[in-house]
């Protein structure tokens, strides 16, 4: 396993080291200084396209949620709806039933977006924020909304599929049913 998520934090490391062996071997002429910086300037880059590389389940998930968010964004149902699993066949429902209810407008910001994996890495939580713009159809009325969402996904083969979706107030963590269209 990566021993981070993110690449900068080791890539800095491995740069401030290799920084560090250059300053030793300016005045000292030393080639044993300037291989030990040309390693630890090529571990910082081999550390950049490691993580490049390297898909980790949480980032997998994540991608899976703008995935989605773009899917809902372009009204396309049938794609939104295979990101649900088959096990829950009532959230299939209810998806279809949110999206023939609000047409997004191409202002979909998906922010603040944390997973968190359980269940030996084959369960994942995503919380996140989307805001943006939607109209009611049949309404014709056009709205800012703010919103945060709990999706529960499972690994199902080599592909993430959500098995649960709660909607939460976007101030508090409190539940709201997923198509209250009264609530913010």
């Amino acid at each position: 396993m990566w021993f981070t998520e993110a690449a900068v934090p080791p890539m800095l490391l491995f740069g401030v080291l290799g920084v560090l062996l250059l300053a030793a071997w300016y005045p000292q002429r030393r080639g044993l200084f300037l291989v030990g910086a040309g390693c630890a300037f090529a571990a910082a880059a081999a550390t950049f396209f490691i993580e490049r590389w390297v898909v980790t389940d949480s980032e997998q998930v994540e991608l899976r949620v703008f995935e989605l968010a773009d899917a809902c964004q372009r009204g396309d149902a049938p794609a939104a709806l295979e990101f649900v699993s088959a096990q829950a066949p009532a959230l299939k429902t209810e998806l279809a039933a949110g999206l023939a209810l609000v047409k997004l407008e191409p202002d979909l910001d998906v922010k603040d977006l944390s997973v968190r994996l359980t269940a030996a890495n084959s369960r994942a939580t995503a919380q996140f924020r989307a805001n943006g713009t939607g109209e009611l159809r049949g309404v014709g009325a056009v709205r800012h909304f703010a919103t945060r969402w709990e999706l529960t996904w499972q690994k199902e083969g080599a592909d993430w599929k959500i098995i649960r979706v709660q909607r939460l107030h976007p101030f508090r963590d409190e539940p709201l049913d997923v198509l209250d269209k009264s609530s913010p």
